[in-house]
C-alpha cells in the first residue's frame, strides 16, 4: 500500500499562509536592503565580536533567533528568546551576534561552538546587538544608523543582562588601530 503522505511528482504542494509570526516577519526583512538613510560622512567602527550572527525577531509572544540562512536557533538559546520576550516592543527585529565569553571575559567562538555541539540548550550565551531594524509598527531600515542605534540603546536600557548593545569605537580607524 502506498504511503498517503507522499504526493505525486507532478502535483504542487499547497502552501498555507502562516500568519503573522516571527518567522514570516524575519523573511520579510530579508527582502528589503538595509540602508543608512543619510549621505553624511562618517563611519561607525564596530568591534568584531567572535560569535554567530543572528537576526532576532519578535511578534507578540512569538520569538525567533535565526541565522542569516534561516536556521532556527531559538531552542538552542532559550534564555535569549525569553529575554527578547521581556522587551517593551511587542514587534521588533534586531541584528546582532550570539557569543559566549571565556574566563577572562573575552568572546570565544570555540566556547560557543563547544556548547552548541553538546546538543543541550545553551544558557550562558549573550546577544550583542548592533542594529534595531524594526520597533513596534515602525520599519527603521531606511532611518539613519545613528538614530537606530540611539533607539536600540533606549530599548535595551532595562533589558536582561544577556541582551546588550554593541558599542561603536570612537575616532578614526587609524586611531582605533593605534
Amino acid at each position: 500500500m502506498a504511503d498517503k503522505r507522499k504526493q505525486p511528482r507532478n502535483s504542487k504542494r499547497v502552501r498555507r499562509p502562516s500568519g503573522d509570526n516571527a518567522f514570516t516577519f524575519a523573511r520579510q526583512l530579508t527582502l528589503t536592503p538595509i540602508t543608512d538613510g543619510t549621505t553624511r560622512e562618517g563611519t561607525f567602527i564596530e568591534p568584531a565580536w567572535d560569535g554567530h550572527r543572528m537576526l532576532a525577531t519578535r511578534v507578540a509572544d512569538d520569538v525567533r533567533l535565526a541565522a542569516l540562512d534561516f536556521r532556527d536557533w531559538t531552542r538552542t538559546f532559550p534564555n535569549l528568546a525569553r529575554a527578547l520576550g521581556k522587551l517593551a516592543a511587542s514587534r521588533l527585529a534586531l541584528d546582532g551576534v550570539v557569543c559566549m565569553f571565556d574566563d577572562r571575559g573575552a568572546p570565544s567562538f570555540d566556547r560557543l561552538r563547544a556548547a552548541v555541539g553538546e546538543g543541550a540548550a545553551v544558557t550562558d550565551a549573550v546577544l550583542i546587538v548592533w542594529d534595531l531594524l524594526w520597533e513596534g509598527d515602525e520599519d527603521l531600515r531606511t532611518r539613519p544608523l545613528a538614530e537606530r542605534r540611539t533607539r536600540l540603546a533606549t530599548l535595551l536600557a532595562g533589558a536582561p543582562r544577556n541582551l546588550m548593545p554593541s558599542q561603536a569605537l570612537d575616532g578614526t580607524l587609524q586611531r582605533v588601530l593605534d
